[in-house]
């Protein structure tokens, strides 16, 4: 028995079409798709108005970083930001949570200026206390990729004031 020629052609042209059609269905699964909200804040009576823009952005499949974290730059910078912000400060209690907020920020954006470190995702932490002669430990645990996540930590101590400050990054692929 010998196949009819035309109806081998349309199986060939049925199998072409659904393996475009699921190879199209492949590429819009691999697109990340963001919606972005324009006009925050508008009152759900004028809900309908609101207007939103949709962003495709295409995955890269990077799945190493392009430069790896620097911890002695970074002990460096952390260190600085601490000296320079609590050398002739003295400990107030009121105070402290906010000087922790602001050092913290403040540490992650030198960090993120000096270094331009893409595709990491950068944690900060920062602990003030009173300076007695006290020892004090800190702990943390992490569940990270060893080979491209890191951490970098400094220690600043003055009269009335001790600080540690901790930043961690971890490669976001």
């Amino acid at each position: 028995l010998i196949p009819d020629s035309n109806t081998s052609i349309n199986k060939r042209q049925s199998i072409d079409g659904e393996m475009s059609k699921s190879n199209s269905r492949y590429f819009d699964f691999l697109q990340r798709t963001s919606t972005i909200n324009l006009r925050p804040g508008l009152s759900k009576s004028s809900s309908k108005q609101i207007m939103e823009k949709e962003q495709t952005v295409a995955a890269t499949y990077q799945v190493e970083p392009q430069q790896k974290f620097n911890v002695s730059l970074a002990n460096q910078i952390i260190y600085q930001q601490l000296s320079h912000q609590l050398q002739d400060k003295s400990y107030n209690n009121c105070l402290t949570g906010q000087l922790t907020t602001e050092l913290s920020r403040i540490i992650k954006q030198e960090i993120q200026l000096q270094l331009r470190l893409n595709r990491y995702k950068i944690v900060t932490m920062v602990w003030l206390g009173q300076n007695k002669g006290q020892g004090t430990q800190v702990a943390s645990r992490c569940l990270w990729n060893c080979q491209f996540d890191n951490y970098a930590s400094a220690t600043f101590t003055n009269k009335t004031i001790f600080a540690i400050g901790l930043v961690y990054v971890v490669y976001v692929d």
